[in-house]
């Protein structure tokens, strides 16, 4: 069902009937297939994620070979950078 073993821990403790997948897309080959994953666990923060509990909200254990939890803020950020111009 995914790579992750806590996924599957979880898909094998409460069943396959009580998930729910969606696909979020289709695509014409691989590249854009990643592409697409990478770019979606980045705007859902999936690594740093947390519920009110402080539980993490999401199974991801890394996005592509980032295999690590990102700070929770970014330093140095140039500020001769016009905003238009940062991501």
């Amino acid at each position: 069902m995914g790579s992750s073993a806590h996924l599957n821990e979880h898909i094998n403790t409460h069943g396959v009937k009580n998930m729910l997948f969606i696909c979020l897309g289709e695509y014409s080959c691989r590249g854009d297939l990643v592409w697409a994953e990478v770019e979606e666990q980045v705007k859902r923060d999936v690594l740093r994620a947390r519920s009110e509990d402080g539980k993490r909200v999401y199974y991801n254990g890394q996005i592509a070979a980032i295999k690590f939890i990102p700070p929770n803020r970014i330093s140095n950020i140039n500020q001769d950078i016009p905003e238009e111009l940062r991501v």
